[in-house]
């Protein structure tokens, strides 16, 4: 009904192993509350851009008047020293380089900071100088985070956009939004210099795991001598509450791995390292998984 709060299963032990108390109750909202204070979260669909060599594009799924709030765009503060990391190449030179999730995030070429939106459809929205049809303004209660520190940010922020029709938006239309000169000049540079790296090459987690040669595992030691390439990494199916650990930073010497219904998910697939490998009957490669 409306004002109902929308639920999902996310399977047994979710809560314990982020140390949560599974306390949580149905909250309704009164209606009246919802209209004056709530966010439209469906007037933006994904879809095939119109711009070539886009990809994927935003479009409105209703009319749209100027001056409306398409969507909220609350950010998730991050420096962006976290997003450099130092990667070898197979000739064994080591560059400097950065994790592609700088590019959907704000920043100021003159500060740390970088603000990542994390609203529906927003990372979808592409740029265009001549038709841009929305623009990000503050959300008026942000202000008073405006010169708190990173730290502070990140343990209790309400930094938020909003998204805004600056021209009426048909049904159906693309939205775009002006990304400003430097990043347009920026993205012409990359497009006119950029070459593909012969000495660094993206191997899929997908075409490994399909090839004879990786299904076996290799050790911690086996990786020494021949190591995967560096975007990709082992992982095993397990959960924390079929081992009674009831938050993740517990320790344990050991935890007996044993099947149980529903473990083979993606929501139970986590990073794990392969000490030592003894010869298994009834065994099934499947159940081991290189992720990138």
């Amino acid at each position: 009904e409306a004002g109902d709060e929308v639920f999902v299963d996310y399977g047994p032990g979710w809560f314990q192993e982020r140390g949560f108390a599974d306390t949580s109750t149905p909250k309704k909202w009164d209606v009246d509350f919802l209209r004056q204070h709530g966010y439209c979260l469906d007037n933006v669909v994904p879809g095939a851009s119109l711009l070539e060599g886009a990809g994927r594009g935003a479009f409105a799924s209703r009319d749209i008047h100027a001056g409306t709030i398409i969507a909220p765009v609350p950010v998730i503060a991050l420096s962006k020293g976290s997003l450099e990391t130092m990667k070898e190449r197979t000739d064994g030179t080591v560059v400097k380089s950065e994790q592609l999730l700088k590019n959907y995030c704000y920043g100021h070429p003159d500060s740390d900071l970088l603000l990542y939106p994390y609203s529906h459809g927003i990372n979808l929205v592409n740029h265009h100088s001549t038709k841009s049809n929305v623009k990000l303004r503050w959300w008026n209660d942000s202000s008073p985070y405006f010169n708190r520190t990173l730290l502070e940010l990140q343990q209790s922020s309400r930094l938020m956009f909003e998204l805004v029709a600056t021209n009426p938006i048909k049904k159906g239309d693309e939205i775009y939004m002006d990304y400003g000169d430097e990043w347009d000049n920026a993205w012409q540079n990359h497009m006119e210099s950029w070459r593909p790296d012969p000495n660094n090459f993206h191997v899929s987690a997908e075409t490994m795991n399909n090839n004879d040669d990786f299904h076996v595992l290799r050790t911690e030691n086996e990786q020494q001598l021949q190591p995967y390439p560096q975007d990709v990494f082992t992982s095993c199916y397990y959960r924390y509450s079929d081992n009674n650990l009831l938050k993740p930073n517990q320790k344990r010497s050991m935890v007996v791995w044993k099947p149980t219904n529903g473990m083979i998910s993606l929501r139970n697939l986590r990073p794990c390292r392969i000490i030592q490998r003894d010869p298994m009957t009834n065994f099934t490669s499947s159940n081991n998984q290189v992720s990138s």
